[in-house]
């Protein structure tokens, strides 16, 4: 299966990279399963995508969690939850800036 990565703010910084197209093995289903893949590439990704980093992931421009089932051709975004940095952002031509946030528990 082969899907699209995109990586923003913090995340991007650190890897050196907006984006990445990759086949994935058949045992990655899903969006942690895509984490947990990226994570055993080691050294800066283990270090930026690791279990005790606070992390968001999205599915096809979808907040998501770990659980979300992923298909083919699908695109996988990562940012960090507490990144200030991610107030704008470019996705293809369309440019998104963030106004405000509010987190409810």
């Amino acid at each position: 299966m082969k899907i699209q990565l995109r990586f923003f703010a913090s995340v991007r910084e650190s890897l050196e990279r907006s984006e990445e197209t990759v086949e994935l093995p058949e045992q990655v289903k899903t969006v942690g399963d895509v984490r947990q893949w990226l994570i055993a590439r080691g050294d800066v990704w283990a270090e930026v995508l690791g279990e005790g980093r606070s992390l968001r992931m999205a599915y096809n421009q979808q907040m998501t969690n770990a659980d979300t089932l992923i298909a083919d051709g699908a695109e996988v975004a990562f940012f960090s939850s507490g990144d200030r940095r991610l107030s704008t952002w470019t996705l293809g031509r369309l440019r998104f800036q963030v106004l405000s946030v509010e987190i409810h528990s």
